[in-house]
């Protein structure tokens, strides 16, 4: 969050609060206090939370169920900094050469997709529509893994 690197006032005790909601019904799925933190201007702290009973569905290439988090810094109980991602709940494991997403078998099928100059037509290469169109194309090819390579 921007409240570590904010001015020396912002030194002290300072409490964090979140918010876990659907990105698509904005249906809170937990609310809550993190803890705080003693914050001094020299040196970076962390906050591990482990969060129990929640029942999120999980993301999966078929169904990518997402989340929004959003952090909330209170200094005297006044909030002084927010900070929001996006993210989706899955779990990733190897099992003897096997890929298996939410305990579940996978097999990866995967395309590299490149920018704009490199045989994707510049004109088409910059919407939204064309990106969207494209993703569903692959996806009736049971591509479920796509890399996007830019160009720095």
């Amino acid at each position: 969050m921007s409240v570590l690197a904010a001015p020396g006032d912002v030194a002290g005790n300072i409490e964090l609060e979140a918010e876990i909601t659907d990105t698509n019904s904005t249906r809170s799925l937990w609310k809550g206090a993190l803890g705080a933190l003693q914050l001094s201007t020299k040196a970076d702290q962390f906050l591990n939370e482990t969060i129990s009973g929640m029942k999120p569905d999980p993301w999966c290439p078929e169904r990518p169920v997402l989340y929004n988090l959003t952090v909330t810094a209170l200094k005297n109980r006044k909030p002084i900094a927010t900070e929001a991602v996006r993210f989706g709940f899955r779990s990733f494991e190897n099992r003897h050469g096997q890929f298996y997403l939410n305990g579940r078998p996978i097999f990866l099928r995967g395309i590299a997709i490149n920018p704009p100059g490199r045989t994707v037509p510049d004109a088409t290469a910059t919407t939204r529509k064309f990106a969207e169109d494209y993703v569903r194309f692959l996806k009736e090819r049971n591509v479920n893994i796509i890399r996007l390579d830019f160009l720095c």
